[in-house]
């Protein structure tokens, strides 16, 4: 994926309990990188590398977050919920 020159997203990586795991503890666009198209072509991407991995893509949202829908309409389905986040996840292709 070819980005903008203008830095498009904060993340931050943390090792999850096994260690074949690779997870984001937190990913998000910066206001003015929004409602652009950027996050759900991360997202694709993502998905993608899950695909031929064979694993799943699981994620936490906030339940008032408007990025809510673009995990919906990407194919995640809520697998739990809390008093503040849905949990999410998108099966692996295949």
């Amino acid at each position: 994926m070819k980005w903008p020159t203008a830095r498009p997203t904060t993340i931050s990586s943390a090792p999850t309990a096994r260690p074949s795991d690779e997870s984001w503890s937190c990913a998000s666009l910066l206001p003015e990188r929004r409602n652009q198209g950027l996050g759900a072509r991360l997202l694709e991407e993502l998905i993608a590398e899950s695909d031929q991995a064979g694993r799943p893509v699981n994620l936490q949202v906030l339940k008032t977050n408007p990025a809510l829908h673009l995990y919906q309409r990407l194919g995640f389905v809520q697998t739990g919920e809390d008093q503040m986040y849905f949990q999410m996840e998108r099966a692996a292709a295949g």
